[in-house]
């Protein structure tokens, strides 16, 4: 319990110095960003902490950091103190909307911690590479952090989320394996409350009913954070023996091929890890081979899941970002010159959240330089009705914005070597829509109905055909740039038209989006409709993107550009569906009587897809959790033997990063169980995720056959020249080691080493 409550007491204490930044720079927004000073402050406070130990000037500790927080609480007092009347003034008009987005903060904060008391093991899927990551970033004091899996190397992967809750770790002394999941509760907790906040400050004018903008924020929120896919109900239609064998085949989901022979006798689906499933929905199978083997993981699932991949971990911060475009959006022309300091320090806040999205997940952030200039485009569209240099300088925020990141994180991007190799075009196999449909359908039977009534509502004018060509040209740019790699490699016309044909829809609606959008601006009307079809622009792009490109990586398929770009859109689309309702819902009266009748038509299908999706969280919680029948706690290596957990405790209390250690070499599972869980760095683990983190081989296959000859040789002068080539400092021999390496050769490290630790089946050798 203390651990939870120097965990709260923490992310609390930053948001709320932190908040004096939000008042100054986000004066646009009634509630000045409130709701996202959590994550902006351990965003800045991460980074700041970050270029110290780039820059090596202190060490990062507990002391270090002590000195920073009590810094940055003096300057919250001198704020207070010189702004006290303005501050009590806001919180005396605002305090509903603060105190509500607090305890949609706290409320998912203890539901989720609550779970992983149930469900706290890190041992599965990816856990132990997040959790090596995370020890690493909180071993580190200067520089960047030792790979716990390739010693003598940084770590070459975007860790800046493991920095961040590495840094709270620090501060509050919780230990990693217990801060690994209060980190995976702060994450969702943070999300729950940005999106709420978010949602809420697009709609509010301040003359709006406050009951609508709570529930339409609240159904944001459920959307982005509980609400599943629609596979779920699937699942509870075949445990109930519901749908034909054919039904079944025809749907083609990977694991619901066929029917059950009997009713489920529990009301949640029995079947070992079922709620996996709703992420691996997109396939084609073709004599029961996989074709396109892809990953729809959607925020939910991840939270059950457990990992805490940097996907994840970015959450929180795009959609601090989005709020800075939205204040973009909304701010006076006037109150932005650059010979004004509010604006610098906006540029430099934006640039500092646009790296950290970067630094935190690469994916996101060629999306959010596109919102980002996007958002400045129609800005100064909207201006040059007014005045040129108005319209000038969103452009020149932009551009200093983008280059500002560049240069804040130039360290982590110019050693940054992944193995990507450019864009590929999609060939054969695309989604099938009935899939689409099951990822997708309940935001986009919001969102689309929104799009076409704005596009409805729009009036020509002179410049119609100039913007008509340009939403046609961005829609269609993906297009032509398939049409052109496809014909590159022998693909036919034939191919094209049908392409063509499958991406059509969603072309034409960014046609209409990005239509729409500039008609708006042309008016001067740069309202929440505005802002949120843009963003609705850009989340059909996303969805379009890997029907006809992917991003060429280690994997050569389009697995991960599904898995990227989907899980961004569902963030996105969280937005435009909580604001799309509200719309939808306030126009409804001055609707004919048979356009109601078609919009109580569609609020019946958007209700029925709705309570369709909450039928997977409380399913798959369940079975997760086993059934949430044995009360556990936080401590994520419980389930390891006490022997090895002896040891690990000895490694994390006396060793440091300095120090290099050998064990068994393996993928997944129980692999590289030392490191891992201490951060302490080990010659090689994890060889294949090596490979896809290192575009640049660096004799991996090397390291894996120095350390098989190191465990395997009865020549001690042979395994101290591997030793010495490493560096290596100790040696554990314990049941993966003896299993994998056999017994017959581990006598020489009993006769030649310090033993320092041994217990039943585990010991732990240093080098004299």
């Amino acid at each position: 319990m203390s651990d939870i409550l120097l965990w709260l007491i923490a992310i609390e204490l930053i948001g709320a110095v932190t908040f004096p930044l939000g008042f100054y720079l986000l004066p646009t927004l009634k509630d000045h960003g409130f709701y996202i000073t959590k994550p902006l402050g351990l965003l800045i406070f991460g980074y700041l902490t970050w270029a110290v130990s780039q820059l090596k000037i202190v060490p990062i500790n507990q002391l270090s950091l002590l000195i920073m927080i009590v810094m940055a609480i003096s300057f919250f007092a001198v704020f207070i103190k010189l702004n006290f009347s303005a501050l009590k003034l806001f919180f005396s008009e605002r305090w509903k909307f603060l105190l509500a987005t607090e305890l949609i903060f706290l409320l998912f904060f203890i539901a989720w911690t609550i779970y992983r008391i149930f469900d706290p093991s890190i041992n599965h899927t990816e856990q132990p590479m997040d959790l090596a990551f995370l020890n690493a970033s909180i071993e580190t004091t200067t520089g960047s952090p030792s790979d716990p899996w390739f010693s003598g190397e940084s770590v070459s992967y975007y860790y800046f989320g493991y920095w961040m809750m590495g840094i709270l770790s620090e501060m509050t002394s919780v230990p990693s394996y217990i801060s690994y999941n209060l980190s995976l509760s702060l994450v969702a907790a943070m999300a729950a409350q940005c999106s709420f906040g978010l949602v809420f400050s697009i709609i509010y004018t301040g003359t709006n009913s406050l009951k609508n903008i709570y529930l339409v924020s609240l159904f944001a929120m459920v959307f982005l954070g509980i609400s599943s896919n629609l596979e779920g109900i699937l699942e509870f239609m075949r445990a109930n023996i519901m749908g034909s064998g054919n039904f079944w085949q025809w749907l083609g989901i990977s694991g619901l091929i066929e029917p059950l022979n009997s009713v489920s006798e529990s009301w949640a689906p029995t079947e070992f890890w079922w709620w996996f499933r709703a992420s691996r929905v997109i396939n084609t199978f073709q004599g029961g081979e996989s074709l396109d083997y892809t990953i729809q993981e959607f925020p939910f699932f991840s939270f059950i899941l457990g990992d805490l991949h940097p996907h994840v971990l970015a959450i929180p911060f795009t959609l601090v970002f989005v709020t800075f475009c939205w204040s973009i959006l909304k701010s006076d022309p006037k109150m932005w010159t650059l010979s004004n300091s509010r604006t610098w320090g906006f540029i430099a806040v934006l640039a500092t959240v646009l790296g950290g999205v970067g630094f935190t997940n690469m994916w996101d952030l060629p999306t959010y330089v596109c919102l980002l200039f996007g958002t400045c485009i129609i800005k100064g569209y909207s201006s040059l009705t007014l005045q040129k240099r108005d319209a000038l300088i969103w452009m020149i925020i932009a551009a200093l914005s983008a280059a500002v990141s560049f240069l804040l994180f130039s360290p982590y991007y110019t050693s940054l070597n992944m193995s990507v190799a450019g864009i590929g075009p999609q060939q054969e196999i695309t989604t099938r829509p009935i899939h689409f449909f099951i990822i997708w359908g309940l935001p986009l039977s919001i969102v689309i109905p929104f799009i076409l009534v704005m596009f409805w509502k729009t009036t020509l004018k002179t410049d119609w055909a100039k913007i008509c060509f340009l939403g046609l040209f961005i829609a269609f740019v993906p297009f032509m740039t398939w049409s052109f790699l496809h014909m590159e490699l022998g693909g036919s016309s034939n191919d094209i038209v049908n392409r063509l044909f499958h991406i059509w829809p969603l072309a034409i609606l960014v046609a209409m989006s990005i239509y729409t959008t500039f008609s708006c601006a042309r008016e001067g009307d740069l309202n929440s409709e505005t802002f949120v079809l843009m963003i609705s622009a850009l989340s059909l792009i996303l969805l379009m993107g890997p029907e006809l490109l992917f991003v060429k990586d280690s994997f050569n398929s389009r697995m991960n550009t599904v898995f990227k770009l989907y899980y961004q859109v569902w963030i996105l689309l969280s937005i435009s569906s909580g604001f799309a309702v509200y719309y939808l819902l306030n126009i409804r009266g001055t609707l004919s009587l048979v356009l109601r009748t078609i919009s109580n038509g569609w609020a019946f299908v958007v209700i029925g897809l709705f309570i369709s999706t909450l039928y997977y969280p409380a399913a798959a919680a369940f079975s997760k959790s086993n059934s949430f029948s044995v009360k556990q706690n936080l401590d994520g290596l419980a389930y390891v033997k006490s022997s090895e957990r002896e040891i690990i405790e000895y490694i994390r209390s006396s060793l440091s990063t300095k120090d290099v250690i050998v064990e068994s070499v393996g993928e997944w599972s129980d692999a590289g169980l030392l490191s891992r869980s201490t951060g302490i760095p080990s010659v090689l683990n994890w060889p294949g995720h090596q490979a896809q983190w290192r575009a640049s081989n660096l004799n991996i296959a090397d390291r894996q056959g120095d350390i098989e000859k190191l465990y395997t040789t009865n020549n001690i002068l042979h395994a101290t020249t591997i030793m010495d080539k490493y560096n290596v400092t100790y040696v554990y021999v314990g049941p993966r080691e003896i299993a994998k390496y056999g017994e017959d050769s581990m006598s020489k490290f009993k006769q030649n080493m310090d033993t320092v630790i041994s217990n039943d089946d585990a010991t732990l050798y240093k080098a004299r």
